[in-house]
């Protein structure tokens, strides 16, 4: 970004040095965002992770600290937690509507835990099953929990159809977790399956021998527009200008509380002066990406909080144009928005030789970043890292770009 443009951060770098904090969409079946699994990995365990400590660190370091509605707004969170842990009864210390507690599915138990998990449900905790399979043994727990979350991948599609059809019975919800393609997540919306959680909507959905929708030529004509070498300010303005909606949302936006102006901008060339014209471009091409409608929301805010992380990392790191990183992150996802290979779609875009390189070929230091932005919001803990930073640095990184992605998206 230009070095005069603020940008808001809410959150403080490196004040919380003991959990890393990811979190995972989770939809209903029209995709839309029903909550967040908070993914977190405390900093002291460096194999065995302690379940309780960790889930202590995370109501003190998540919800106490960070701030609930910084990690999932107004969308309900689900939190992993031992039977020991909800034995303890710290998890009580929750907003029991904001929270949704998910042990495991095959816990040992015995009068004394059952009455337990009645007394959470009484005191409005959503308990969740995990892992669970309808047996004779883990039935009474599964009659106690408001949802029942299997792994897709860990069960296999088939053995997963079966699972559905003795849940059915019980009149629960049922969450798939590890959805990884588009055709499981059909199979399983068939099968009645009500919340789904994985990677698939971050897919595209590319058929052989299928055109690339009008629509979607359009968005990417525009990229290349935008991303023209020599495209001057005038032609930039003009192009935005010619549409309402972008031209709208676009001003909306830089006006935002993300971008944090110090005044008002009425113009394209307004906004140039104050941020440059790469900057303007980038922010433009942002716009044009959010404006697929056709696809989840999340996918958006997804690829807002990977690009706005590769572009924090490289910023901490002081690399000449930080912006460029914020494009990998964005055009990252590309695929996914216009349903074509990466290659293709990129392939009428005029970026940057090394833009392309750390998008097709994993060359560079963008690429680093962009390799630890996904190895982060997958919860891959031991992959990640950047340059020299240490995790607790990383792990602030994103909890700013999760708050910067909040902002921007209202702004979209």
């Amino acid at each position: 970004m230009a070095a005069n443009v603020s940008i808001a951060s809410p959150v403080s770098a490196h004040d919380h040095s003991q959990v890393l904090i990811a979190r995972q969409p989770i939809f209903d079946v029209d995709l839309k965002l029903h909550g967040y699994e908070l993914l977190y990995r405390s900093l002291d365990r460096t194999a065995d992770i302690d379940v309780d400590a960790a889930s202590s660190q995370m109501i003190t370091v998540g919800f106490m600290d960070i701030g609930l509605t910084n990690l999932v707004e107004n969308k309900l969170a689900y939190l992993k937690v031992s039977a020991d842990f909800l034995a303890s009864r710290d998890a009580m210390a929750l907003p029991a509507a904001r929270v949704a507690l998910e042990f495991p599915g095959d816990t040992s138990y015995d009068a004394e835990f059952l009455a337990l998990l009645d007394e959470y449900r009484a005191e409005g905790y959503r308990l969740v099953a995990g892992c669970g399979t309808v047996t004779r043994e883990t039935l009474p727990l599964l009659k106690r929990s408001q949802a029942i979350k299997f792994d897709v991948q860990a069960l296999g599609l088939d053995e997963a159809a079966r699972q559905v059809g003795r849940i059915a019975p019980l009149q629960r919800e049922i969450i798939a977790n590890r959805v990884d393609t588009e055709g499981e997540f059909a199979t399983l919306e068939a099968l009645g399956v009500q919340f789904f959680q994985g990677f698939f909507f971050a897919k595209p959905k590319v058929v052989s021998g299928t055109r690339i929708a009008s629509s979607k030529l359009t968005v990417l004509r525009l990229l290349a527009s935008l991303y023209d070498p020599e495209a001057q300010v005038d032609e930039i303005s003009a192009l935005v200008s010619q549409d309402v909606g972008l031209s709208y949302k676009l001003m909306r936006f830089i006006n935002s509380a993300a971008l944090a102006m110090p005044r008002k901008i009425e113009s394209i060339q307004r906004a140039v002066v104050f941020m440059g014209l790469a900057t303007v471009k980038r922010w433009a091409s942002l716009i044009v990406v959010a404006s697929i409608d056709d696809k989840p929301s999340e996918l958006t805010r997804t690829l807002l909080v990977r690009a706005r992380l590769c572009e924090l990392l490289c910023k901490e790191i002081d690399i000449d144009d930080p912006g460029a990183a914020f494009t990998v992150g964005l055009f990252s996802g590309l695929d996914a928005l216009v349903d074509q290979p990466l290659a293709e779609a990129l392939g009428g875009l005029p970026l940057a030789s090394e833009l392309k390189e750390a998008l097709l070929e994993s060359k560079g230091v963008m690429a680093l970043a962009l390799a630890c932005a996904l190895a982060y919001e997958r919860g891959e803990w031991m992959d990640i890292n950047f340059a020299q930073l240490s995790a607790p640095t990383i792990g602030a990184l994103y909890e700013e770009a999760v708050c910067w992605s909040n902002e921007a998206m209202g702004g979209i």
